[in-house]
């Protein structure tokens, strides 16, 4: 999804022009675009209200539970939506290409700095995740012998 910021300096900063230049010039280079005017307003207009994160928490739950009960090491994370278990082999992009084909979509974690796991975002409706539970534990059952 789209994402907004914004680069704060000191304004002792010797070379603070110089790094909001530098940044500007990286994050273009990693395809990042400006806003657009409406998007700008939009976001604007969003400053200091919050959405209902339970379906956050209801989705990490499900998911979470599901890893725990196939005996997976998984941290609870405690403010983002993604889970980074541990993969049940070594090569978690093994791991991943194998899951795809359960209609699984997991990303192996070597990007994020997590050789050996992989990440699952639980940002979906509860329901597709309550349909997605019993096709892991499937896959994971009859893949590795994970699970009950």
């Amino acid at each position: 999804g789209d994402r907004i910021g914004y680069l704060a300096a000191n304004p002792k900063c010797r070379d603070a022009e110089l790094i909001a230049a530098m940044c500007g010039q990286i994050s273009r280079g990693l395809g990042h675009k400006c806003p657009t005017a409406f998007v700008q307003l939009a976001v604007a207009e969003m400053l200091g209200k919050t959405a209902d994160l339970r379906v956050y928490e209801t989705n990490m739950n499900l998911l979470y539970d599901a890893f725990a009960d196939m005996g997976l090491e998984c941290v609870r994370p405690n403010g983002t939506f993604y889970l980074f278990p541990k993969s049940p082999e070594p090569d978690a992009k093994a791991f991943c290409d194998k899951a795809k084909y359960a209609n699984l979509i997991f990303v192996p974690g070597d990007s994020f700095g997590c050789a050996g796991h992989f990440r699952v975002s639980f940002c979906r409706d509860t329901e597709t995740v309550e349909r997605a539970v019993p096709v892991l534990r499937d896959f994971m059952k009859k893949t590795y012998g994970l699970g009950r």
